[in-house]
């Protein structure tokens, strides 16, 4: 990269920062009220891809608003930063909606399944989640992404590997949450906890869920 382009990029980098925070403002942030925890959790991964596909669009328009050209190394490091937040975001949803789900999982099914029941039923649910909110979402994006001029055949090769990479340790992560939760339940407490899911099931209805 010639001394130009990175004075350009740098010139350019804090007011691409606040203009695309202003931008991104402007997006609706959901709310819980009235809708079931499902309902919910899918808005906000909807809010979470609106916002991340927003990213991208912006840098052109930005670009022909202020008649500039950013390095392709700084395109390729401002869309591969764009690629780190949506996954975390994604995991958030992710792992936020089966935190909320799992109680009503095991306490709906604690007088008719096993421990290892449950782990199966709740990592089955997982892998669906995961597969919905995470894995085809991400691969989409990933390929937007990679459709930028910017990516030369290694680029592009390195940015698949790292996804696939991501993707594998995620599932091992939640899998393994699932079974280390269970397998530190005994069954009384698999049995005797009904007060402590009634008065999680009040806590989310006074969040807002219905629930």
């Amino acid at each position: 990269m010639n001394f130009r382009s990175f004075w350009n990029d740098r010139k350019w980098d804090g007011p691409l920062k606040v203009a695309l925070e202003m931008e991104l403002s402007r997006i609706k942030i959901p709310t819980r009220r009235g809708k079931t925890i499902e309902k919910y959790f899918a808005d906000l991964h909807d809010y979470a891809t609106t916002f991340a596909l927003r990213k991208i669009s912006f840098l052109d328009e930005f670009e022909r608003k202020n008649g500039i050209t950013f390095s392709e190394r700084y395109r390729r490091k401002y869309l591969a930063t764009c690629f780190d937040s949506y996954c975390e975001d994604l995991q958030k949803v992710v792992f936020g909606f089966l935190e909320v789900i799992y109680p009503f999982i095991l306490f709906d099914s604690r007088d008719k399944k096993s421990e290892v029941e449950l782990a199966e039923v709740c990592s089955k649910r997982f892998e669906e989640v995961f597969e919905r909110w995470f894995l085809e979402p991400l691969r989409t994006y990933m390929e937007v992404i990679l459709r930028d001029p910017v990516w030369s055949t290694e680029h592009s090769r390195k940015f698949r590997r790292m996804h696939d990479d991501i993707c594998r340790s995620i599932r091992k992560k939640g899998i393994r949450e699932i079974r280390k939760f269970f397998s530190g339940l005994s069954e009384k407490e698999l049995l005797d906890n009904a007060e402590k899911f009634k008065e999680f099931r009040e806590k989310l209805r006074s969040e807002g869920f219905d629930c």
